[in-house]
């Protein structure tokens, strides 16, 4: 593996499995899918709920990872993140799932 790649990922439970229809999935979905992404040998930051940390942990060395806790509340205050743009992310999101099938 390239000891200069590092890959930044981050994941949080955004309550899709309370979305509309076409949108709902249940969190495990994502906690399977990004456990994989935790198994490689790429360094790596995480950007994780406190919550969900101990599954960085269980799949991923400290000597190449990095966590760095952010509560999904700390989103609500962000004026960066706005309905659009979610509304846009999971359009994309979408798009990509029916890609992969």
């Amino acid at each position: 593996m390239n000891s200069n790649l590092t890959l930044v990922t981050g994941i949080w439970d955004l309550k899709r499995d309370q979305a509309g229809e076409g949108f709902k999935r249940p969190f495990s979905h994502y906690t399977e899918n990004f456990v994989k992404l935790l198994r490689t040998e790429a360094n790596m930051v995480v950007y994780i709920e406190k919550q969900h940390e101990d599954l960085v942990w269980q799949n991923r060395n400290k000597e190449n990872t990095r966590v760095i806790i952010k509560e999904v509340d700390s989103f609500k205050n962000d004026s960066v993140l706005t309905e659009e743009k979610v509304s846009n992310l999971m359009k994309i999101q979408l798009l990509v799932s029916e890609l992969q099938k």
